[in-house]
């Protein structure tokens, strides 16, 4: 085919060879394992290089018409290939030869992928893959990858931004902790759902604490309500990672978790920007107690505190109707629909972030 002949007839041709003289084929095979060495030992540098949809099919036209390309065309040629972010090969030009699997080549080029796959963000790599991307980022400080991790996360819509209990976690920790990552992430899962309800340290010792004797204003938090916080916020922890988050949460070893711990391990404010202070938080006369029922502005059924949907009618705490867990809201019915559907199971119209969802 190299050589200007159809690439049919140079196929009935090798056949024919292979069929009268097996000797000659198998000693052209042996030139072809030659040159590739060759061509895998040559200094000729290699680029990888991420593109975006239109530009990889027009490198996919000028390979179909590669012969009448004076860059493509001839031995001589600049090889090109089209491989997915994964590895798969798409299309490749004829001067285009691949690595040997075992090469350097080859290694650089797997290593390069995986840097990409960082860069878009991917947060599931096996055990080999992990190992690649800490020595390709060694000389990467810790607090610069998760820098510009965290960068390239916010310019993503990824429905996913907790990598704490991910492969990647690894990453952004340093060696000698890799030990404590589920700990870790376990907090980490906690901070981000006490962040988003704008929940203090103040708040949850006057919820869940306890007086440190009778008449005091010193409140803690005993370790067994860490359960009871878990409860409210539906995190769905085995008692195995409450245990764990306990003792993450205890500090000092006392058994007894102070404002100031709190606010250090979940990192969240130790009082709201609305409280007074402690003192008046933990009093029972100057403020009542959180209520542990809400009553619904719809149809008016209490409801527990940890209930973030009516059980009835649906609707949420602010009065209006809320999307449950693990489902979405299709725009043109109202429907609600599991996540695993991509079209809504009522009016078939297709999910609003579908664009944006990873098959």
């Amino acid at each position: 085919v190299s050589q200007g002949i159809d690439p049919t007839t140079a196929a009935v041709q090798a056949l024919q060879m292979i069929a009268t003289n097996p000797a000659a084929a198998s000693a052209l095979a042996q030139q072809a394992a030659v040159a590739d060495a060759v061509d895998d030992a040559s200094p000729l540098p290699r680029f990888l290089v991420a593109l975006s949809l239109a530009e990889g099919e027009s490198l996919r036209r000028l390979i179909h018409i590669e012969r009448s390309n004076p860059v493509l065309s001839g031995e001589q040629g600049v090889g090109i290939a089209l491989h997915t972010i994964d590895g798969m090969t798409l299309d490749k030009s004829q001067a285009f030869c691949s690595p040997p699997p075992s090469s350097p080549v080859a290694r650089s080029v797997h290593a390069c992928t995986l840097c990409l796959r960082f860069l878009n963000c991917e947060m599931y790599y096996t055990a080999e893959e992990v190992d690649v991307l800490l020595e390709s980022l060694d000389k990467v400080p810790i607090p610069d990858r998760s820098a510009f991790f965290a960068a390239c996360l916010r310019l993503r819509r990824r429905e996913r931004q907790i990598w704490g209990d991910t492969p990647l976690a690894k990453l952004f920790t340093d060696p000698a902790d890799w030990k404590q990552l589920h700990v870790r992430s376990l907090v980490q899962q906690m901070s981000s759902e006490l962040r988003r309800r704008r929940l203090s340290a103040t708040h949850l010792i006057h919820r869940f604490g306890q007086q440190a004797s009778e008449g005091s204003d010193t409140a803690f938090l005993p370790l067994n309500a860490i359960q009871r916080i878990n409860a409210d916020l539906q995190l769905g922890f085995s008692p195995a990672d409450l245990s764990l988050v306990a003792q993450a949460a205890d500090i000092h070893g006392s058994g007894r978790v102070g404002p100031e711990d709190l606010a250090k391990c979940f990192a969240i404010p130790v009082e709201s920007p609305q409280s007074t202070s402690p003192s008046a938080l933990n009093s029972s006369e100057e403020e009542p107690e959180a209520p542990r029922t809400w009553d619904c502005m719809n149809c008016s059924m209490t409801n527990p505190s940890f209930e973030m949907m009516c059980g009835r009618c649906g609707f949420g705490w602010s009065g209006k109707r809320e999307v449950p867990p693990g489902k979405w809201e299709c725009s043109s019915c109202s429907f609600f629909n599991d996540n695993g559907r991509y079209y809504c199971d009522m009016c078939n119209r297709s999910r609003p972030d579908l664009a944006y969802v990873r098959f």
